[in-house]
């Protein structure tokens, strides 16, 4: 390693950097060290296990809470379910004393309400207290599986009729609509027809094609209930069907359809045959009926149809010119002999009909629904219109019905007759309309038009009726202003009760907009009328208010058309703004019909409504801040002016009842791209003055808030640019200093609450105009060598671009060279804050607090400026500057545009917590937990990934390429606290070959790579490829907790071509951790601890056999308890660079690997944060890809050259 004299700091400069237009807030790490100035930072809570909010959580699991650093003192912790304390065991910490392990004495009841309360008087190691207590809830989710508890028929039932048409099945609880499948199996014919929820947990199946004296199986495949647990196929069921054998044939055989029709008139008298259809088969030895005639009586012998279910009699002059007939159908049998039903359609057992022409036209004797019928459900399938007598079946093909709004052409379908016309109208007639069915274009036999005067159609010749108001439960029938409750002051209101309404015809209501997707039950529509112009052309705004009950969440989405899109950007989306217990949306529209959907969220709630009301009406203003028609200003009572003319806006907590920013859909156009949730919650926005192009403006924010500053009020105007933006850190707090520059005018700062379950709890911004000094900011630094040691006296008092790690309070000095080489190392003479900034994008590139820590970098190309911010109260008197030469990736990051997949049930699967990445001469492999799958995606980018779902054994903490082939390495087992030890079956497989050479995909069948080798129960961290072999790393059985002594670290060796072949490479029994390794010709590099101190580590490939001692080639923050990391070379043969992630997900470089004192350059990119551990070079295009999750909470991928 390279000698260093007192204190120093090694910067990378790059001037390679892209400029932008500022729209990323400057991503800063903090590395302290053991000479770091006194430790003043309050802890915090980073993370728990479960997350609040999460639903149908394990009854036995322990609650795990995450501290931003070691805990030294335990503080208070209580626990309640349902408002009931729960017992705990002692509270258990890990051995970094950073998780604490919460852990009932008894399992929590099935879906109780916990909530788990952390008091502030927890300290780290410091005395510091905890910066705030913690409330954490969660709902438990049922322990037991969903079970059939009742069916018709039952389980098991005999005697059955064959006639049988629909099958209920009753669950113990409300079920997942959108999962399982029912499917009949028996003999003959018999299938099911469809399959729909009548309510939660009513399941009807309908059914048809049974035979007699037979076995059936109602097999329910796949049923979950709301929570996703399968069904439990042994309670109740048999075998996990409804079992049932049908009787023999009792059932009297029924008349179906006849030609001429029961009843018909004006039959023609050369009619030449009589058709008979019955519902089942019949006993063919039974051919004759006798016919009734007027005056006279004979019998026919008909012909039966190959079916056996219809019977077709000669008609051909035995017909009397006109009179009633009667054809006696009560001698024909089924083929078990069972006699004729006589009522069902016959009436009198006989097929009555009266020939004859009267010379009437034809006219309509009755109609389902009838003539002006009113409250006719929009929801019937079915129109049925019957004649006098056989009417032309091809005079339309279709008929017209008209509801006033959008006429609809319904194809004809007609009974055997031609005497009854049937019009299919599932899903297309709607609510509270007024129908008209035109039947003026009907015929009969001979060509006579339908008596358009006929008394039953009232006289116009066509059927009309009126459907209901609407139940909200679809486009079709959506609530309606007949539905509504007038409200005092203009407006309507609807209060929708729980389970008010049933189906998901939105797929669940701002399923696009809500953050947990899976929460939102089913879905209520309303539609309404705006009368008035939009409010920008002198007329109002379409103000929507939705509150749901009981304290739920509510979800709302307002649209322009009816029908919810299931796409994340979609036009016809007014207003999505996420789960809120009250929403309020101010559009500004023009006249026309909107469609307000509404569902509600809470953990474990998928299958029911929970109520909400909906309140909707015109207004003339929106109040003052809550949009760009009104901002607040100077002149809003929020605005008070403080010491030396700085501007303060207090933001109530009232403030903020709608939510501009997250209005489309998630990640959509104006959000607030430096959150990486990229969703926010009721939201306000300031104008901002600013007098002289010359200046700046500083901007403090403090509160439970997101900030932006643009250069306009409408963040999704063309154009429109963010000049600074800043989210709340992981408690939901914040205190940002902004600075933005640009032309005089006004500029607004967009404040949201950090969650749209969130309302706004009040904040501060307070607004100074500065105008710029010597070494007041990046573009006025003060000019230094950029070789050698320049004394600097760092004074400047002002705050401007103000970088990540710096204290809260003290001025800030700023200074800039021209760099000589690729890479400029620093040397700082004194403790203190130091950031290196990129001009231009005004990006931190490194900063710290500690210049005595590991080497921290940025790059510029040589002949480029580089901007050094120095806190003014920091002891550095002096800058060494040298220049070192650098010939790896610089660091340009290049956005690959990798979009998630997309569910089958809608919206987008998350990509964060990945595991491994790597690269093949043609595709990206990313390894993914939750549930373990691949995402892969050509090299270029720009594509939605493609999902290969694996078992979580086989995907491992590392993978892997070998040209086109992509290797997995498993873990090995789990640490069992109760055992102290590693279990996990020895005989398992370690490592698999997940994608062939050719570039197959194996995934549902991984090779199994071990062979007769079996690797054994071992915690398997890496596997490397140093060109020839595999080299896979086993860490210390230690690793995984529970104290004990570490190491050793063993090595092995295996082939890439040929499975089975696997060697001992060596042992290392003095490295106590080891997590990653990356192979040249000549060393090993690892990733880990030795000695207590963590950093890469290498030893000769040569010595491997000898138990060498690992030689340290740069320091790093690698605790005890981080699970994998990665380290890659820049040639497999001899590497001259080295890169590897931090704990905190820095990306950090070595260089001069092929000497004796490597230099350790610090950190190349702090994208990533402490959960993105993964990179991968690529050789072909001497580029770096990895994977990070702090820009974008979903997961994002990017290559850096």
């Amino acid at each position: 390693m390279r000698s260093r004299s007192g204190t120093g700091l090694i910067v990378l400069l790059a001037l390679a950097l892209a400029a932008c237009d500022g729209t990323r807030e400057p991503v800063l790490r903090v590395d302290a060290g053991g000479d770091a100035p006194p430790d003043e930072l309050r802890p915090y809570v980073v993370s728990t296990s479960p997350a609040s909010g999460s639903a149908d959580v394990p009854p036995d699991e322990w609650i795990d809470v995450t501290f931003s650093e070691p805990i030294a003192e335990g503080g208070g912790v209580t626990v309640t379910a349902d408002g009931t304390a729960v017992a705990l065991e002692p509270l258990h910490w890990d051995d970094a004393r950073r998780v604490l392990s919460i852990e009932p004495v008894e399992a929590l009841p099935s879906r109780a309400r916990v909530q788990v309360r952390i008091a502030d008087d927890f300290e780290d190691r410091a005395g510091n207290p905890l910066r705030e207590p913690v409330l954490v809830v969660f709902e438990v989710g049922d322990a037991a599986a969903p079970r059939v508890i009742a069916s018709e028929p039952v389980v098991g039932d005999t005697g059955v009729s064959a006639r049988l048409g629909a099958i209920e099945v009753r669950f113990d609880e409300p079920m997942d609509a959108r999962a399982g499948t029912a499917r009949l199996e028996g003999p003959g014919t018999a299938r099911v027809i469809e399959q729909r929820w009548a309510e939660g947990a009513l399941l009807r199946v309908t059914i048809e094609g049974l035979s007699h004296e037979s076995a059936y199986r109602l097999v329910l495949d796949g049923f979950t209930d709301a929570a996703g647990r399968a069904l439990d196929t042994t309670a109740y069921l048999d075998e996990g069907a409804i079992t049932f054998t049908t009787g023999p044939d009792a059932d009297a055989p029924r008349v179906v359809d006849a030609s001429p029709a029961e009843g018909q008139v004006n039959v023609a008298t050369l009619t030449r045959e009589i058709v008979v259809a019955f519902d089942e088969p019949m006993d063919v030895t039974r051919r004759a009926a006798r016919l009734d005639v007027p005056g006279t009586e004979m019998w026919l012998t008909g012909t039966w149809s190959e079916d056996s279910r219809t019977i077709t009699f000669g008609a051909a002059g035995h017909l009397a010119p006109s009179g009633a007939h009667a054809l006696d159908l009560t001698a024909l049998r089924d083929v078990a002999g069972n006699a004729l039903d006589p009522v069902t359609y016959l009436e009198d057992g006989a097929l009555d009909f009266a020939t004859g022409a009267d010379g009437r036209p034809p006219t309509v004797v009755s109609s389902t629904p009838v003539e002006g019928a009113r409250n006719v459900r929009a929801s019937i399938e079915e129109i049925v219109v019957r004649f006098d007598r056989a009417m032309d079946r091809d005079a339309t093909a279709t008929v017209r019905v008209d509801d006033g709004v959008a006429p609809i052409d319904v194809p004809a379908r007609w009974n055997l007759a031609g005497t009854e016309l049937h019009l299919d109208v599932r899903a297309r007639l709607y609510a509270e309309r007024a129908h008209r069915v035109d039947l003026r274009a009907q015929r009969d036999l001979f060509g006579t038009a339908l008596d358009v005067a006929g008394v039953y159609l009232g006289g116009d010749g066509e059927l009309d009726f009126t459907t209901a108001n609407g139940s909200g439960e679809s486009c079709t029938d959506a609530l309606s202003i007949a539905s509504a409750t007038p409200v005092a002051g203009g407006g309507h209101e609807w209060r929708l009760a729980a389970r008010a309404v049933t189906s998901r015809e939105g797929e669940g209501a701002g399923a696009q907009c809500a953050t947990r997707p899976d929460w939102i039950s089913p879905d209520a529509v309303v539609r309404v009328v705006k009368t008035t112009p939009a409010a920008s052309q002198g007329g109002t705004y379409l103000h929507v208010t939705a509150t749901s009950a009981a304290s739920r969440l509510v979800v709302l989405e307002v649209r322009s058309s009816c029908a919810p899109s299931r796409e994340p950007i979609d036009p016809a989306r007014l207003d999505c703004p996420g789960e809120r217990a009250t929403w309020e949306s101010w559009l500004d529209v023009g006249p026309g019909e909107y469609f307000v959907w509404v569902a509600t969220a809470a953990a474990g709630t998928l299958a029911a409504f929970e109520g909400a009301t909906i309140r909707v009406d015109e207004v003339a203003a929106v109040p003052e801040g809550e949009s760009c028609a009104d901002p607040y200003d100077a002149s809003s009572v929020i605005h008070t002016v403080g010491a030396g003319g700085e501007h303060v806006y207090t933001i109530p907590a009232s403030a903020g009842r709608a939510s501009d920013r997250t209005v489309v859909a998630y990640d959509g156009a104006g959000t607030m791209q430096c959150d990486p949730e990229r969703v926010q919650g009721g939201d306000v926005v300031i104008a901002l003055p600013k007098a002289s192009s010359t200046s700046v403006l500083s901007a403090v924010v403090q509160g439970e808030v997101d900030v932006e500053l643009l250069d306009r009020c409408d963040a999704r105007a063309t154009g429109a640019r963010s000049l600074a933006c800043a989210a709340a850190d992981i408690s939901g707090r914040l205190r940002a200093e902004l600075t933005t520059r640009g032309p005089a005018g006004t500029h607004y700062a967009w404040m949201a609450a950090t969650k749209p379950y969130l309302g706004m709890a009040g904040a501060t911004l307070r607004v100074r105009e500065i105008e710029p000094q010597a070494g007041d900011d990046c573009a006025h630094a003060i000019r230094i060598a950029p070789s050698g040691t320049t004394t600097i006296s760092a004074t400047r008092p002002e705050r401007l671009d103000v970088p990540g790690c710096f204290p809260t309070t003290g001025g800030i000095t700023w200074y800039r060279f021209t760099a000589a080489e690729a890479a400029t190392v620093i040397d700082a003479s004194g403790p203190g804050a130091i950031a290196v900034v990129a001009p231009g994008a005004l990006e931190a590139r490194s900063c710290t607090t500690d210049t005595s820590g590991p080497a921290l970098g940025a790059f510029a190309t040589p002949g480029s400026d580089v901007c050094i911010a120095i806190s003014s109260s920091a002891g550095i008197g002096s800058l060494t500057l040298t220049p070192v030469p650098y010939d790896g990736v610089m660091g340009r990051v290049t956005p690959l545009g990798i979009a998630p997949p997309a569910r089958a049930t809608g919206g987008l699967e998350s990509m964060e917590s990945e595991v491994w990445i790597a690269v093949t001469p043609t595709t990206i492999h990313a390894a993914v937990q939750w549930p373990a799958r691949i995402l892969s995606v050509p090299r270029a980018g720009h594509v939605r990934a493609d999902s290969h779902e694996l078992e979580e054994f086989e995907l491992g903490y590392s993978g892997v390429a070998v040209g086109e082939a992509l290797f997995s390495l498993d873990d090995a087992g789990f640490y069992d606290l109760g055992l102290g030890t590693i279990v996990g079956p020895a005989d398992q497989t370690r490592l698999y070959r997940v994608v062939t050479p050719g570039g197959t995909f194996t995934t549902r069948e991984p090779f199994d790579w071990d062979g007769p080798a079996r690797l054994g129960s071992q915690v398997y961290r890496s596997v490397a490829y140093d060109g020839a072999e595999l080299w896979l790393l086993v860490d210390s059985p230690a690793a995984l907790g529970g104290g004990g002594s570490a190491g050793p670290i063993t090595l092995y060796r295996a082939s890439p071509s040929a499975p089975g072949v696997v060697r001992v490479a060596g042992v290392l029994s003095t490295m106590q951790r080891a997590i990653a390794t990356a192979v040249d010709a000549t060393y090993v590099y690892l990733l880990g601890r030795v000695g207590g101190a963590g950093g890469v580590y290498r030893v000769r490939r040569d010595a491997l056999g000898d138990d060498p001692i690992p030689e340290l080639v740069a320091p790093a923050n690698v605790p005890e308890t981080m699970p994998r990391g990665s380290i890659e070379l820049d040639s497999v043969v001899a590497a001259q660079t080295l890169y590897f992630r931090d704990a905190q997900g820095d990306l950090r470089v070595v260089t001069g690997l092929g000497t004796s004192t490597p230099i350790d350059l610090g950190v190349l990119s702090p994208l990533g944060d402490a959960d993105d551990h993964q990179l991968t070079y690529d050789a072909l295009g001497r580029s770096i890809f990895l994977f990070e999750s702090e820009t974008d909470a979903r997961g994002n991928f990017v290559r850096l050259d």
